[in-house]
């Protein structure tokens, strides 16, 4: 009988020790600004999964780096998220958090520089922020600012600019490409939605089984025939061709691309992995 209630006596300790851990790791997500049912959540699946405490410090060290430098954290909050429910190791988990912290940053130092009066915690900007971190998965530094320039841009033109390049990109069209017609279409003030509307032609034809023919299309309509011939100066290469409606946007941590199970995207070049994903949501 002793033996018993000592038993029960360890199991209590041990349960109240798990609470007051749950609720250190709580009120550290809520310091940097998430909703109490948001970090009550992310704490417990935290616990649930053995995430070591250090580990679960580290996120919330990037938490509040971005936090601090008035950029917002939901971003990578949704891919630790997505993390621990696809049950992808922590170490793994901590690399994409590093690396997708370090495209934000960037990120932001880039929509700050274009569009000066930006607010990232916006829907705009956060729709901003998500289109660059998907585009640095497959498109290097200087292809992005060849893209959207060195000159103040609406943000929205500047997220239409980013997005529809990585599309194209994903869709098998080459930097080499891509790059002069979308730079054309800035510099003679293509609309947002024009660029939207185009790129989804794009897509339905290319999902019909011809890609070059698709491309063209599309560089006439954006680039006009100085697009167009900019567009097919490198058509003698071959295209690298990828499954049409393979790319998936900011979706799911398993991607098209690479063994990464967890591929944030690159630093200053394409980097394996497919990425998280569904927050791309487009401002018209």
């Amino acid at each position: 009988m002793k033996r018993a209630w000592m038993v029960v006596g360890v199991l209590l300790a041990f349960s109240c020790g798990a609470a007051r851990a749950h609720d250190a790791l709580s009120a550290r997500f809520q310091h940097v600004g998430l909703r109490l049912a948001t970090a009550q959540r992310l704490a417990r699946l935290s616990r649930e999964d053995r995430v070591p405490p250090q580990v679960v410090a580290a996120w919330s060290r990037l938490f509040v780096g971005l936090k601090d430098a008035h950029i917002p954290p939901g971003l990578l909050v949704s891919q630790a998220f997505e993390g621990l429910l696809k049950g992808v190791p922590p170490d793994r988990i901590t690399y994409a958090l590093r690396l997708t912290s370090r495209n934000l940053f960037w990120g932001a130092r880039l929509l700050r520089r274009q569009t000066p009066q930006i607010h990232l915690r916006a829907r705009a900007g956060r729709a901003a922020l998500a289109a660059i971190v998907v585009a640095r998965r497959s498109l290097t530094t200087p292809h992005i600012v060849a893209v959207v320039g060195r000159q103040p841009l609406p943000v929205a033109r500047l997220t239409a600019l980013i997005e529809v390049a990585a599309n194209l990109k994903n869709a098998g069209i080459s930097a080499q490409q891509l790059v002069p017609v979308l730079r054309y279409a800035r510099r003679h003030g293509v609309r947002a939605r024009t660029l939207w509307q185009h790129d989804q032609v794009f897509l339905q034809e290319q999902a019909q089984g011809s890609t070059p023919r698709a491309w063209r299309h599309f560089a006439l309509a954006v680039g006009g025939p100085h697009g167009l011939d900019q567009g097919l100066i490198h058509s003698g290469a071959s295209m690298n061709l990828a499954r049409p409606g393979s790319y998936a946007g900011m979706g799911g941590l398993t991607g098209s691309g690479g063994a990464s199970p967890m591929g944030p995207g690159a630093i200053n070049g394409p980097a394996p992995g497919g990425g998280m994903g569904g927050m791309g949501s487009r401002v018209p």
